[in-house]
């Protein structure tokens, strides 16, 4: 799975700011600020630009709604399930998509 197939699985899942609550919108890039709705909250994957809450961090503040009913912190998802393991990206992928809720 390449990086534009993760974003669109990504903005398919309840994931969300820990400073606004809002859900987020996995992009590219939030480098160019200025090319972002500044009434929304995103993310490229690893970092979050809240721009509700002027605030911006890296996936410690975004958490996600599982199948469960339970709330999990990415963080802990992303080394849970694979994300930073060398060779951990096809379980990652298979959890966020089978773990996490949809929208």
């Amino acid at each position: 799975m390449d990086r534009k197939e993760l974003l669109v699985l990504l903005n398919k899942k309840k994931i969300f700011s820990c400073f606004s609550n809002l859900p987020i919108e996995f992009v590219d890039s939030i480098k160019d600020e200025s090319a972002l709705d500044h009434s929304k909250v995103y993310s490229d994957g690893m970092f979050l630009i809240d721009f509700v809450e002027n605030a911006e961090d890296d996936i410690s503040q975004m958490y996600c709604e599982l199948r469960t009913g339970r709330v999990c912190n990415m963080e802990d998802f992303y080394s849970r399930y694979g994300a930073f393991d060398k060779d951990g990206g096809d379980r990652f992928i298979r959890s966020i998509k089978y773990i996490v809720k949809n929208r």
